[in-house]
């Protein structure tokens, strides 16, 4: 996984009452393969984090708050 921009952060800001809510999935490339037209059939497993509101923190700390959610969503999957 790439180190998350904070361009959510900014999102988040304009829109304090609209939570931000973590995911995970899992199996994707597998089901859709590069290149392909038509879906394959398999299993993905999509895991759903708790919401996370932004509430006026620096934006970097919100970013990687966010970031270390979905990465713990991902350890749960593997």
């Amino acid at each position: 996984m790439k180190p998350f921009k904070t361009g959510i952060a900014h999102i988040a800001e304009a829109y304090p009452n609209v939570p931000v809510v973590p995911l995970s999935i899992y199996g994707a490339g597998k089901a859709l393969p590069r290149g392909e037209a038509l879906f394959v059939p398999f299993i993905i497993d999509v895991n759903v984090g708790k919401a996370i509101y932004y509430q006026g923190e620096n934006k970097l700390k919100y970013t990687k708050n966010l970031e270390k959610a979905v990465f713990n969503l991902e350890e749960t999957v593997n």
